[in-house]
C-alpha cells in the first residue's frame, strides 16, 4: 500500500489516494473488492493506469479491473477519496489547546480511513505514508520516517514507511506538535 493523505483538522476532512499493488493467487481476477466505509466518498478509481468503473456499496468498494488477470501476476489499483473518517477509529481531538488526530484502527478500523483488504489475515508486506499536515504538527507512524518536506507555505508532508508484513489494523498516525529530541 502507498497512502497519501491531506488531512486538515480545522475541516476534518482527510483526502488520500490508495495506490495498492496486489498479486493475484488462485483464480483469475476482474473485480477487486475493498473495504472502506461509506462516510468516504470515492471520486475516480484506475486499474492498470487506466480510469475504470466501480462501486460503493455496503462498506465494499468494487473495483472493474482494466482487464482480467491471471495468477501470478500484479494489479495495481489507485482509489482518489475523501471525507470526514471520525470514528472509534480516527480522532480529530485536541490536547492542550492544541490539535491531535489519531487512529486506533484495532481490528477492523483501518477501513473507515483508507481503502484497503481489512483482515487480519491479509498482511501487508510493506505500506509507506506521505501525509501532509499544517507545518506546526508532527506525524509519528509506522516504520522509519523517510522525509519531511515542505510541498507549499504552511504544510509540511511526513513520509514514513513500514517494510516488515503488517495488518492494516496496525497502520497508525499519531499527529500533535509533539516536542522532539534526539540522542545518539
Amino acid at each position: 500500500y502507498d497512502l497519501v493523505m491531506d488531512l486538515n483538522p480545522n475541516t476534518q476532512n482527510l483526502a488520500g489516494v490508495t495506490t495498492v499493488l496486489a498479486e493475484v493467487l488462485d483464480a483469475p481476477l476482474t473485480t477487486m473488492d475493498l473495504h472502506l466505509l461509506g462516510n468516504m466518498s470515492v471520486h475516480s478509481v484506475t486499474s492498470g493506469g487506466n480510469n475504470t468503473t466501480f462501486s460503493h456499496a455496503s462498506n465494499i468498494l468494487t473495483v472493474n479491473l482494466d482487464r482480467t488477470y491471471q495468477p501470478g501476476e500484479l494489479i495495481t489499483v489507485v482509489v482518489d477519496y475523501d471525507g470526514n473518517p471520525a470514528s472509534d477509529y480516527f480522532g480529530w481531538s485536541n490536547f492542550g489547546g492544541e490539535h491531535l488526530i489519531w487512529t486506533l484502527s484495532e481490528p477492523y478500523g483501518a477501513r473507515n480511513w483508507w481503502p484497503c483488504k481489512d483482515l487480519n489475515t491479509d498482511k501487508a508486506d510493506s505500506v509507506d505514508l506521505h501525509v501532509t499536515v499544517d507545518d506546526d504538527l508532527i506525524v509519528a507512524s509506522n516504520g522509519l520516517l523517510v522525509s519531511e518536506t515542505v510541498p507549499s507555505p504552511g504544510k509540511k508532508t511526513y513520509h514514513w514507511e513500514e517494510r516488515y508484513p503488517i495488518p492494516t489494523y496496525l497502520v497508525s498516525l499519531a499527529i500533535h506538535p509533539y516536542a522532539t529530541f534526539s540522542n545518539t
